[in-house]
């Protein structure tokens, strides 16, 4: 409900919920997951948002946080209490309610966690120096952490986790 408002009260949704932001860009920097109870409604808000402001010319850009790789890696620790019972309701795992199968988890996993619009560089977390000396590169950066979440093959899962997902990461960085 703050979401809402906050998107209502500067604009880029109108009173129907509807993109109202025309060719602007919103940008939200990751962790929807494990914010309260309507994370599924607003997941399926801005799925749908973004196709109406591509229709205007605008974009909405969803940024993966740790929250949501936390999320789709079953670390579920954060989880709301409504949804560790509508896992069991549905009897199946909550990450698979977001698996590579489900639309949503299509959607997810085709989102970047670096962006960079004109000179801004988005991200959820930060990019720390040592991030950046370990030959930083924007695309690969998200080309590798999108396979993350894909690849089942144990021994490139853990190169890819040791380079990105550590305290110097971008998802977790904080300096």
């Amino acid at each position: 409900d703050l979401t809402l408002t906050i998107l209502k009260n500067n604009n880029i949704i109108d009173e129907q919920l509807n993109w109202a932001y025309g060719d602007g860009h919103l940008v939200i920097v990751g962790d929807i997951f494990d914010r309260g109870s309507k994370v599924t409604e607003l997941l399926w808000f801005f799925y749908n948002l973004e196709t109406q402001a591509e229709k205007s010319g605008g974009m909405v850009h969803y940024l993966l946080g740790n929250h949501e790789y936390m999320v789709m890696q079953n670390d579920l620790r954060y989880i709301n209490p409504k949804y560790a019972f509508t896992s069991k309701l549905l009897n199946r795992p909550y990450d698979e309610l977001f698996g590579k199968q489900s639309v949503l988890g299509r959607w997810l996993r085709s989102k970047a966690t670096i962006l960079k619009i004109n000179d801004i560089i988005f991200v959820h977390g930060g990019i720390s120096e040592e991030f950046i000396a370990n030959q930083f590169d924007l695309e690969r950066t998200n080309r590798d952490m999108r396979h993350y979440l894909v690849d089942t093959i144990t021994t490139k899962r853990d190169s890819v986790y040791n380079k990105y997902f550590n305290s110097d990461g971008p998802i977790w960085y904080r300096g």
